[in-house]
């Protein structure tokens, strides 16, 4: 949004962006190599700006960037938890065995 103050898409938000001299905003979804939505990647300003080239190619980069970052941490996330469902089964395993 080039301007908060303006956008009817803000009326709910308005008050509350505006009391913290949020008056632009633009973001972008991020999304895993598989599609699955990981979260948004968003720029403010303190003035009405519309993004300039270098800004949506910034934008681009991180939204990048971040999209690496959180489903390689999904994935270790995953591999721990089942490190972890190992190690019960082994220690279950060392008591029936002993």
């Amino acid at each position: 949004m080039e301007d908060i103050e303006i956008s009817p898409l803000w009326d709910n938000f308005k008050d509350l962006a505006l009391r913290f001299d949020l008056r632009s905003c633009w973001s972008t979804p991020v999304f895993s190599t598989h599609g699955e939505l990981l979260g948004t990647f968003a720029i403010y300003h303190g003035r009405p700006k519309a993004p300039t080239k270098v800004d949506l190619e910034l934008i681009d980069f991180f939204v990048h960037f971040s999209s690496i970052a959180l489903e390689k941490n999904n994935e270790l996330k995953k591999l721990s938890n089942s490190l972890l469902a190992c190690s019960k089964v082994m220690k279950n395993l060392k008591l029936l065995l002993k």
